[in-house]
């Protein structure tokens, strides 16, 4: 058997499974996830083994050195006695494909790999609970990411993936999670909110605050480990218990007896596979939620049919975080038409013209500096009409919050390189282009 005909009917089996794993009773399930782990992480390793040897077939061996050496021995007609090779074991496997295939990949996206691999040795040397619903979790952060190299690396994937209906299955698996991981982010952002804004009333009320605290700290809770708080700093949090991700004690949960800042054991679980820490997420979770808008930006028809009431449920919790990600997703729109009308403005005007590219070979790095007014982006009207009404359809949002005049920056810097331009001298260079562009609201047919 192959090693792709392998791996690929690994994958198939897993994603089988995935198909039915809201159908399976709860006395089933832990039985079923144990299935997909098993059947996805042999599909992985075998796969990712086998883009090696697209490289060289001895890429998928631990020791090179010796590989090499026996066949070195055969080819010279020496036939003593060999040490048989030995194949790499999987996180060598994945860390080999990264580099040698270049891969891009988050450090979230590697420890979840890396978790999968994890729960793969739990199943088969230890023992492990499937009852949180972790593992199904960071199975749906990876799987886009391993459906992304497979499809750019691996030929006969997409038309496997169309025979046995594994893209749609994919895509509303990883849609599911999406939902339930703004559900948590918006409960994490509710709980710190809550918080403090008991700090706040306990800051303006300092007698009342230095009540409460000694008498927390004279009569400490005899039952539970008491932690700092993550939020207010004071050792008052009450360990409920500590959350296991990949394997791997990560964050506590329970409730803080002086700010009231109240971790679920599931709001723990979520902060430990998507950011690590309370201090991760502050610092990230504005970038997290710009993601997760952008990806319910491309969820179809049905898939909002499904999610619709959720996702306005949490808009309505967090409406000022939304419009400051619908808001960043614009401008990011904005930077991309500019970037379209100014390669459109070198294709025509700069890149072919021998003039220019005179001037870029006689200067130091070969660069060619220009600047570009544009005046406006009218021509894209539609797409940026498109932008609006879509957001305005998914958040149910009747007055437009896009910041038209913030945010944005009116000067942009481009570069696009120069092929061959200049055929005597026949070298490449680039054309460094600063672009600037106002931004009105009208230039999209919209009315002030």
């Amino acid at each position: 058997m192959r090693l792709l005909d392998n791996g690929l009917d690994s994958f198939r089996k897993s994603i089988l499974m995935i198909q039915k794993i809201d159908k399976v009773d709860s006395d089933a399930y832990e039985f079923h996830m144990k299935d997909i782990v098993l059947s996805l992480q042999h599909s992985i390793e075998t796969l990712f083994k086998y883009l090696l040897t697209t490289v060289h077939e001895y890429f998928i061996y631990e020791d090179l050195s010796q590989y090499c050496k026996n066949l070195i021995e055969n080819k010279i007609g020496n036939r003593g006695k060999q040490v048989a090779p030995h194949t790499i074991m999987f996180l060598e496997v994945l860390n080999r494909v990264i580099i040698l295939k270049k891969l891009e990949i988050s450090k979230s996206q590697y420890d979840s790999i890396v978790g999968l691999n994890n729960l793969r040795n739990a199943i088969t040397h230890h023992e492990f609970d499937f009852t949180d619903r972790q593992a199904e979790h960071f199975i749906a952060k990876i799987l886009p990411f391993f459906f992304d190299v497979f499809e750019r690396n691996i030929p006969e994937f997409k038309s496997f993936c169309f025979q046995n209906n594994i893209q749609s299955t994919v895509k509303d698996f990883s849609r599911n999670n999406e939902v339930w991981a703004l559900d948590m982010c918006t409960s994490y952002i509710i709980a710190i909110k809550n918080s403090k804004e008991s700090i706040d009333y306990y800051n303006r009320n300092p007698i009342e605050k230095g009540t409460i605290l000694k008498e927390l700290y004279t009569n400490k809770n005899k039952i539970f480990e008491m932690e700092d708080c993550p939020v207010c700093g004071n050792k008052t949090f009450v360990r409920y218990g500590t959350t296991i991700i990949y394997l791997e004690e990560k964050n506590y949960f329970g409730r803080c007896n002086y700010c009231s800042f109240d971790q679920t054991k599931e709001m723990a679980m979520f902060i430990g596979l998507y950011f690590g820490t309370h201090n991760d997420f502050i610092k990230e979770f504005e970038a997290f939620l710009v993601k997760i808008v952008s990806e319910i930006f491309e969820f179809d028809s049905e898939e909002l049919k499904k999610h619709i009431k959720q996702i306005r449920k949490n808009y309505a919790q967090i409406e000022d975080y939304v419009h400051h990600a619908i808001n960043t997703l614009f401008i990011s729109e904005i930077e991309n038409l500019l970037h379209h009308k100014a390669g459109m403005y070198f294709e025509n005007k700069i890149g072919c013209d021998s003039a220019c590219g005179d001037e870029m070979v006689s200067t130091p790095g070969n660069i060619y500096y220009v600047e570009y007014h544009i005046d406006d982006l009218s021509d894209y009207d539609w797409e940026v009409q498109e932008f609006v009404s879509k957001y305005k359809s998914i958040f149910s949002i009747k007055e437009d919050i896009i910041c038209w005049e913030y945010f944005f920056k009116e000067e942009y810097w481009f570069v696009f390189p120069f092929m061959d331009i200049n055929l005597d001298e026949n070298v490449n260079g680039e054309c460094e282009m600063i672009v600037t562009y106002h931004l009105e609201k009208n230039d999209f047919g919209f009315v002030e």
